[in-house]
């Protein structure tokens, strides 16, 4: 949602409220970038009772930095997915 308020902060409301109800817009991104975050920031960061990330494992002063990482890399996901989906296509 915060990454959608920036990339159409310049918009105005009416002119992406179709989307919403529109059933043939789909938006790849989000849940491919909700994914690959979670499953990243968990392999890497997570340092819990039943499993330890790489990341802790080697420097255990850094702690429990899922949520962290996670939140960040899949607003980076995002934001580059749906900054090059909207470029217009070349033509050659």
């Amino acid at each position: 949602m915060f990454c959608d308020m920036f990339l159409r902060r310049r918009q105005d409301p009416a002119e992406i409220e179709h989307l919403l109800f529109n059933k043939k817009f789909t938006n790849w991104a989000g849940p491919v970038a909700m994914a690959v975050g979670t499953g990243v920031s968990i392999w890497l960061f997570s340092n819990q009772t039943k499993y330890v990330g790489l990341v802790p494992a080697h420097a255990g002063a850094a702690g429990d930095l899922t949520f962290e990482v996670g939140f960040v890399l899949t607003a980076v996901i995002y934001l580059t997915w749906r900054l090059i989906a909207s470029r217009p296509a070349r033509t050659a």
